[in-house]
């Protein structure tokens, strides 16, 4: 008989004559016995599928969640979400919050009854406006990731013609050595800064007075006359440097003695046209 009453699920075996005493205190034990919740981390499972089940079964329950550092509660109470918190958020809030987390951890404690009631909607609505929330969020970092690998892949495009066009502009120098008269040359951006040198006596001549120089000739040319302006001289005859205009870019030509910008470019000027038609330049 004790053997079928275990079989059967039997708390406790009682063999007759027993004192009531005895068995009160049994009864006590057993009103005094918890049942334990469970712990578990929140992988492909999410969180709402375990509180859907507290709802769904009518249980009183707690969940206690963590991720890292940060915690939260959400109670439910006879199949109600009645309360969650996490940090200083609470109520509806701090639910939709708890439910975007990933990789957390959560411990239940069955028939656990909640600290207060800040929640008064249905469960199904408060669920169905937290996935709908999940899902915006995931979207939104779809969204904001897919920009940035377009700024990245955008960046090495940009720096993929950079590239291209220094190997460019480096050619031009290379071939401009050929000409009579050249003695360093260096391409200049419009903020003053050299992108492409062969210095020679160049180097340590500041790139923004010529820069400055051929932005007051530019705003010069419409007094004098002129509509644009094809390229300016600085220095005497003997030490003479020209500056020429590409779109965007100078190119600033030292010259040694004996020669002009005139006679220079004179020489310099099918392989300017050549090169520069081919990188789209003027």
């Amino acid at each position: 008989m004790q053997k079928e009453a275990s079989e059967r699920g039997s708390f406790q075996y009682i063999e007759k004559p027993f004192e009531i005493d005895d068995i009160r205190t049994l009864i006590l034990q057993a009103l005094e016995e918890k049942q334990e919740g469970f712990v578990g981390q929140v992988l492909d499972l999410q969180l709402v599928d375990i509180i859907q089940i507290g709802c769904l079964g009518r249980l009183t329950m707690s969940i206690d969640i963590t991720r890292g550092d940060e915690k939260g509660l959400i109670c439910i109470k006879n199949g109600d979400i009645v309360h969650a918190h996490v940090g200083s958020a609470q109520g509806e809030e701090a639910l939709y919050t708890l439910l975007k987390w990933k990789g957390e951890r959560f411990v239940s404690q069955m028939g656990t009854a909640p600290p207060k009631q800040t929640i008064d909607a249905r469960w199904e609505q408060l669920l169905m406006e937290g996935m709908k929330r999940t899902d915006d969020a995931a979207l939104q970092r779809q969204e904001r990731d897919s920009r940035l690998m377009d700024e990245i892949e955008g960046a090495f495009a940009d720096l993929g013609k950079e590239i291209q066009v220094k190997d460019t502009l480096s050619d031009i120098i290379a071939a401009l050595r050929a000409v009579r008269g050249y003695r360093g040359g260096a391409w200049i951006n419009e903020h003053g800064r050299i992108v492409e040198a062969d210095w020679g006596e160049m180097a340590e001549q500041n790139a923004v007075i010529p820069l400055a120089s051929y932005i007051l000739a530019s705003r010069l040319a419409p007094i004098l006359g002129s509509d644009t302006v094809q390229r300016i001289t600085l220095g005497q005859r003997k030490h003479q440097s020209v500056i020429v205009g590409y779109d965007n870019l100078l190119l600033w030509v030292g010259l040694t003695e004996r020669i002009t910008g005139d006679e220079f470019f004179g020489a310099a000027r099918k392989i300017l046209d050549k090169r520069m038609s081919e990188t789209g330049g003027r």
